[in-house]
């Protein structure tokens, strides 16, 4: 999944589990920065086919270790839950090994036919699929709808501009892919 419904979906998350109080600001950003910088293991993937979703870091196994230290250091509950609700996400549409090192095992997943010749047709059969397009709306209203009662501070309306951004790319690009010719 692209960053952006990881982005969404901890902000559904952090709204969920602090309702019906508004989330302090910096536990917000530390989930959503968690979520989203995961995917900077991008870095040291090998040219495979799963890519970077191969590495230890798309593994549930390390991500249990803050999730037993946040009992002593509650931050790192936003530290390691946003990761592994992202690495749940990743199993949707790609297969990520949730055992690994200790097994190679991969949960079934949704494939996305021939996204292989291109970025763009890779994007262009993402954004097609139906399955994904819609997980993806329903995701960012979620996070437009939790994040329209925090209260009007500028950090807020960042968070509540960022959840529009992000609902109105995907219907634009959900849009372009279903009219535009392959």
């Amino acid at each position: 999944m692209f960053s952006t419904v990881h982005a969404a979906s901890t902000v559904v998350l952090v709204g969920i589990l602090w309702y019906p109080l508004q989330p302090p600001v910096d536990i917000l950003y530390i989930a959503v920065a968690s979520a989203v910088l995961l995917d900077m293991d991008i870095i040291f993937a090998r040219d495979n086919e799963h890519g970077h979703r191969d590495l230890l870091s798309h593994s549930m196994i390390p991500w249990f270790i803050p999730l037993i230290i946040s009992l002593w250091i509650p931050v790192l509950f936003w530290v390691a839950v946003p990761i592994m609700l992202h690495l749940v996400l990743d199993a949707i549409d790609g297969g990520i090994m949730p055992f690994n090192p200790f097994s190679k095992w991969r949960p079934p997943h949704i494939t996305i036919e021939g996204g292989g010749e291109s970025a763009r047709a890779y994007i262009a059969n993402y954004w097609t699929s139906g399955v994904f397009d819609v997980l993806e709306v329903i995701i960012a209203v979620g996070a437009v709808i939790i994040s329209w009662s925090w209260d009007s501070g500028i950090l807020f309306q960042i968070v509540k501009s960022a959840a529009m951004f992000n609902l109105g790319l995907i219907i634009v690009l959900s849009v372009y892919f279903r009219i535009r010719p392959r």
